[in-house]
């Protein structure tokens, strides 16, 4: 297995009790196995032992149940469906795990030219879910994914409005055909999202719609807010 991604994480594991008992600081990696599909597998380990691992599926409701929970928190369960959580002491770090954990889920449903991989890391407010036509404010970030070698990897970051004094505001279409050229290209897929939800997809570049580079994409959105009555673009 070759390491794709990997990072230093404070550990901690549920105990069915509405605690979590902490594991210590360990090293947490993405690894990957090639193959038809590949075979992605996210684990903690201290040493040589691995203490959690848990494979990547091509969905994550029935894989990982990969979950950012604010402040750098990033729960998943392993393959003994015990619920761990870790820590990444700058958030932007958590970010990334989950946009690789994408990449893999792409790469574990064999790479598909046309269809785009959709991954919940954060469900909000359900009651203020998203349809096609409303207005919303979003952050958002973009990645380049490459697929050298038949194996899917995140590359470098094409844009983010994550720090910005704004985020971005616009009608929601109903669908990733209805994206137009002037779009960034991720806003049909705000759809079936909420207030205070957070996605990643993977639009291969067969699929891409919008502006920028004609290239696979990693996104990743959190939504802001959705339109009220008194809903002020410069805000």
């Amino acid at each position: 297995m070759t390491a794709v991604h990997v990072a230093e994480v404070r550990l901690y594991l549920y105990d069915g009790q509405g605690d979590y008992n902490d594991m210590g600081d360990v090293g947490c990696a993405l690894v990957v196995s090639p193959g038809t599909p590949p075979t992605f597998r996210l684990g903690c380990y201290r040493g040589d032992d691995y203490l959690c691992t848990a494979e990547v599926s091509p969905s994550n409701d029935t894989g990982l149940n990969l979950a950012l929970q604010g402040q750098g928190y990033v729960s998943f369960r392993d393959d003994q469906s015990r619920l761990w959580s870790m820590h990444f002491p700058v958030e932007e770090e958590a970010y990334t795990l989950a946009a690789h954990v994408a990449a893999a889920m792409y790469g574990a449903a064999n790479m598909p030219d046309n269809r785009i991989i959709c991954c919940d890391v954060a469900q909000g407010k359900r009651e203020r879910s998203i349809y096609g036509g409303d207005r919303v404010k979003v952050r958002y970030s973009s990645w380049v994914l490459s697929r050298d070698g038949g194996v899917p990897q995140l590359g470098s970051r094409l844009e983010s409005n994550e720090h910005d004094d704004k985020p971005h505001a616009f009608d929601v279409p109903v669908n990733h055909n209805s994206v137009t050229k002037d779009m960034i290209g991720f806003e049909g897929m705000v759809v079936g999202m909420a207030e205070e939800s957070r996605r990643l997809i993977v639009v291969p570049q067969a699929a891409k719609r919008g502006r920028g580079p004609a290239v696979h994409t990693v996104y990743m959105m959190y939504v802001v807010k959705k339109k009220e009555n008194n809903f002020d673009d410069d805000g």
